[in-house]
């Protein structure tokens, strides 16, 4: 065990030195996030679970999962291995100089962008009052948000136009951007007031979710583009919003609960539900908090452990099914194959009718390939994060307001090492796709001649 701990507090060491010493143009880039989050789900987390500090409590909730961890002495090595992979191809320089070479002009201008706004909140709009609708309203919707969250309620008919909503976020970053970031549209007063009724959306939404999550990757989100524009880390800033966001996760989940009590019985009964609910959380404690982020190195142990052995390889035939799930299912009667995480779910639980369990990047990947899949798909993703990020910063530095997609890549492609599920994240930010295409059609796209010429 002390092998184990020592490779991963020597990999934590490397990854922070990496981070530090490495040239970047921003201070926050798509390897910022993937090196945070990385860091976290496969060195600190395995630490803090061979130190033995939450073991009980992982064993009663993830205890078939947990029979695997701990047992190899190979695990920490084959992720150092991961994160060297990923290393060489986030900066393999051939992909990225020829993904330097291109060039983008958008055809879609200021005044154009303005015009849409009324149609895309009356999109957003539309969505939340059918998706409050099909439950029989809107307090309906709110008792049972916690449960259709945690897949304990069955999905309604048009459960699907919730993948709008992120639709609301875009519009929240780019009207925060141009009305106090930038500052210098003449448009600025249309954007103040877009911003608004977004935030109010925004509200309702929280509302709906009943996540505490949702509350502060999206505010978090308002620091970070504030941050990269103006390349400051605004430490008080970053106080202040770890304090809000200390106040949402050690409160949100008990007030959220305890709103459908308000609706019902008046303030006391919302007061009584509170603490009762309150109470419970205090019995989970820390080790409840670092079981939520437990998973991705249980799953790639317990990956590692079946794939080839008890299930065969997926061979990276998630990719198909995650398309196949964004056929509605209520609409269609049409029923996908299993995803990666229903088979993590079974091999972590021993019960498929569990809670869903997410595998992680590396354990999606060995899911799919075993050993070889984990480093294989490491240096795959690194390419791609390299890839991505040079065009993305090249557009940017060309049209600032694309920092709102800028800075949404960026963090789910690190957020993506927590939860490595593509049939999850293909639901989730499908919209996120299509607007990106729809600015794609919109866009003239042209290689520099000379280069074009030299390869």
């Amino acid at each position: 065990m002390s092998f184990q701990i020592a490779i991963y507090l020597l990999l934590a060491v490397f990854i922070v030195l990496v981070e530090l010493r490495r040239n970047k143009e921003v201070i926050f880039d798509m390897m910022t996030f993937f090196n945070l989050f990385f860091l976290l789900v496969y060195s600190i987390i395995p630490v803090i679970l061979l130190l033995g500090g939450v073991k009980e409590y992982a064993n009663a909730n993830l205890y078939r999962g947990v029979f695997y961890f701990g047992k190899s002495i190979s695990t920490p090595l084959i992720i150092f291995l991961a994160y060297l992979s990923f290393l060489g191809g986030y900066y393999w320089t051939y992909p990225r100089t020829v993904a330097n070479s291109f060039h983008f002009d958008f055809r879609l201008k200021e005044d154009d962008i303005v015009k849409i706004f009324p149609f895309l909140f009356a999109v957003v709009i539309g969505a939340v009052f059918v998706y409050i609708e099909q439950f029989g309203g809107l307090r309906e919707t709110i008792a049972v948000a916690e449960l259709y969250r945690n897949g304990e309620y069955e999905p309604p008919k048009f459960a699907f136009v919730m993948r709008l909503f992120p639709l609301n976020t875009y519009i929240l970053y780019y009207t925060f951007f141009k009305a106090f970031v930038q500052k210098n549209s003449r448009y600025q007063d249309k954007y103040f007031l877009f911003f608004i009724l977004s935030f109010l959306i925004f509200s309702l939404i929280v509302v709906l979710f009943n996540s505490r999550s949702y509350i502060i990757l999206t505010l978090g989100g308002l620091y970070v583009i504030s941050a990269i524009y103006n390349n400051r880390y605004y430490l008080l800033s970053v106080t202040l919003t770890f304090m809000a966001a200390v106040i949402v996760v050690e409160y949100g989940d008990p007030f959220f609960s305890s709103i459908p009590s308000l609706y019902n019985d008046g303030l006391e009964a919302f007061l009584q539900k509170f603490i009762a609910a309150k109470e419970d959380e205090y019995s989970i404690g820390v080790a409840g908090v670092i079981k939520n982020f437990s998973h991705p190195i249980v799953s790639l142990e317990t990956a590692l452990a079946v794939a080839g052995y008890e299930l065969e390889f997926n061979k990276f035939f998630e990719w198909i099914v995650a398309f196949l799930n964004l056929i509605p299912q209520k609409l269609t009667g049409f029923t996908p194959p299993k995803t990666i995480m229903d088979t993590n779910t079974f091999y972590t639980y021993g019960d498929a009718n569990m809670a869903s369990i997410l595998p992680g990047l590396l354990g999606s990947f060995a899911y799919s390939l075993g050993v070889a899949g984990v480093w294989i798909g490491s240096f795959l993703y690194g390419l791609q994060g390299g890839v991505l990020n040079r065009v993305f910063l090249n557009v940017y530095q060309k049209y600032p307001g694309f920092i709102v997609f800028f800075y949404i890549f960026a963090f789910n492609y690190g957020y993506f090492v927590f939860d490595g599920d593509f049939v999850t994240k293909l639901k989730t930010h499908f919209l996120l796709f299509v607007a990106v295409g729809v600015l794609v059609f919109f866009t003239n796209i042209y290689r520099e001649k000379e280069y074009a010429k030299k390869i």
